[in-house]
């Protein structure tokens, strides 16, 4: 049970970071006013409330996963995230849970199937978020992932492409960049440090 808790606490965390990848489309609706704005930030909303509170609840099992805790992580990993995705297209175009977890999982593993009719009409945002889900299946999820969380919590490896016998060589530039910024939202801590060393903070 105790492992499956640790593996709990990082799903939270990658619940926590698949969060972020709700943005895209939310600004797309803001722009183009296709009515899909509440549906996203309501996705968004419980994204991060689903992976905040896995993470908080399982906070005091958090350790260093094992190879084995790998196997449950990506098949977990893969069906929790696939089942997130489904909010905006259950939300709004009300496809039946069934049909909405198929294009998620189709657009996650960059299969390319569908089971929407009408793609040319749908809303830019909807659009949008259905192109982003095969861009994060662009590198394999767990890779892209783990990479992620390795570097927030300045662990080194991750897993998959990244685990501890590759390293980071394979990733493009743009993930390099992305994953340098994760490294120092990993380290906040030290601005709060710094701030100490700043003349406005000794002032009355």
């Amino acid at each position: 049970m105790a492992e499956l808790l640790s593996v709990a606490n990082v799903l939270g965390r990658l619940l926590m970071v698949l969060s972020l990848t709700y943005l895209l489309p939310i600004i797309c609706s803001l722009i183009y006013r296709d009515g899909t704005f509440l549906t996203f930030l309501v996705s968004q909303a419980a994204c991060l409330a689903a992976g905040g509170l896995m993470t908080l609840a399982t906070r005091r099992f958090q350790r260093e996963l094992k190879p084995r805790d790998g196997f449950m992580l990506v098949t977990l990993a893969w069906v929790l995230t696939a089942t997130i995705a489904t909010f905006p297209l259950l939300l709004h175009l009300e496809l039946s849970f069934s049909d909405a977890f198929f294009e998620a999982m189709s657009g996650m593993t960059t299969t390319g199937a569908t089971v929407i009719t009408g793609l040319e009409a749908l809303p830019a945002s909807i659009d949008l978020w259905r192109h982003e889900l095969n861009w994060i299946g662009g590198r394999d999820f767990i890779s892209a992932f783990s990479a992620v969380i390795a570097c927030i919590d300045n662990a080194g490896p991750g897993l998959g492409a990244v685990g501890p016998g590759t390293n980071y060589s394979s990733l493009t530039d743009y993930e390099i960049w992305v994953l340098s910024f994760t490294m120092l939202l990993g380290r906040l801590e030290v601005f709060s440090l710094l701030v100490l060393f700043t003349p406005q903070f000794w002032r009355k």
